[in-house]
């Protein structure tokens, strides 16, 4: 304000009474307002939102911090969660970081001092046991609610909640065992479970071997891709020749992914080196991508309740509820990539 008032050969308080919103009330003319505001634009003057927070007590209605993947059931939830309060009031705060990084997306919310967060996990909550004391407080300072909750983990949904989280999300362990079930009375016995991504925790595939060799199938994982590409296609080009090279020699009658976009890529990558779907080999996935209906075969899926599942999170962080778990079941959506093995 020095500067501008220097600049502008002004009183320090009427370039103050301009930026501020207040000249028309406390007599400053239309003329220097106009000057004032000329120049601000001219010179890209930005007013710093912390500061105005500072000064008026005002802060940002909600935030939303993303860690982890962002698979496609969570682009679409980030989506129609961004859309929704993207014209609050009070603002919307974004923050993006990756898994390990939580502690600091974290401190971030909090320093750019919001009320609520819509925690959105990439990858189920996984809280790194040197950082929980400090995790736990930060979001507990808030009205916290995380999307994508994993209900597997014992003991973590009862802690959370004590420190006053609610929960959204469905039991990981609990949609393996449904997969298992289904592929288990289609006939399928020797089952190959595919992965993509570089920045998945392991134990999500240790999980959907644990699940699938408990129901009695001959469940093998694939083996990492030796160099894997930073691009996804491309991995799941590479993971595509891998999982063609063990249907032919290892006669896998099903192959099982966690990401509809894997499983397409791997599929079209299986057909062009002659292998059928799903008369060669069978193809179900875990995901819901809203394009996987139209993939060169019609994707078998266990879809994510990506609309329920957001409209009840909108309600929990805009409504004084008391903090609680939600649990949502996977939907099956029976298509063409699978058989039943007479």
């Amino acid at each position: 304000m020095k500067q501008i008032a220097k600049d502008l050969n002004l009183n320090r308080v009427t370039v103050s009474l301009v930026m501020n919103g207040h000249a028309r009330v406390r007599g400053v003319s239309e003329q220097t307002e106009a000057r004032v505001n000329e120049y601000l634009k001219k010179v890209g003057y930005v007013a710093s939102r912390g500061a105005i927070a500072l000064r008026t007590g005002k802060r940002a209605g909600v935030g939303i911090l993303h860690s982890g993947h962002l698979y496609t059931h969570l682009t679409q939830a980030f989506n129609a969660l961004t859309n929704t309060f993207s014209e609050s009031p009070n603002g919307l705060e974004i923050v993006v970081r990756p898994s390990a990084a939580i502690l600091d997306g974290l401190r971030e919310m909090v320093s750019r001092g919001v009320e609520r967060i819509i925690w959105v996990h990439g990858g189920g909550v996984a809280i790194s046991p040197e950082n929980r004391e400090e995790v736990l407080a930060l979001a507990g300072q808030l009205r916290t609610v995380i999307y994508n909750f994993r209900f597997d983990r014992k003991d973590e949904d009862k802690e959370l909640l004590a420190h006053g989280f609610s929960l959204v999300g469905m039991n990981r362990r609990s949609g393996y065992s449904q997969m298992a079930r289904f592929v288990k009375g289609l006939g399928h016995h020797r089952i190959l479970l595919g992965d993509a991504h570089e920045d998945t925790p392991l134990s999500l595939d240790g999980l959907l071997l644990e699940v699938m060799q408990s129901h009695g199938l001959d469940a093998t994982l694939t083996p990492p891709l030796a160099s894997p590409s930073p691009v996804l296609f491309e991995r799941s080009v590479e993971l595509g020749r891998k999982i063609a090279r063990s249907v032919i020699e290892k006669h896998f009658s099903l192959v099982c992914f966690r990401d509809d976009e894997v499983a397409g890529i791997v599929t079209a990558e299986m057909m062009s080196r002659g292998i059928r779907v799903p008369e060669d080999v069978a193809v179900i996935s875990m995901d819901g991508h809203p394009l996987s209906g139209i993939f060169q075969v019609p994707l078998t899926t266990f879809a994510v309740p990506v609309n329920p599942m957001v409209a009840k999170t909108i309600e929990l962080i805009q409504e004084d509820e008391k903090p609680g778990a939600f649990t949502f079941p996977y939907k099956l959506i029976r298509r063409k990539s699978h058989q039943q093995i007479q």
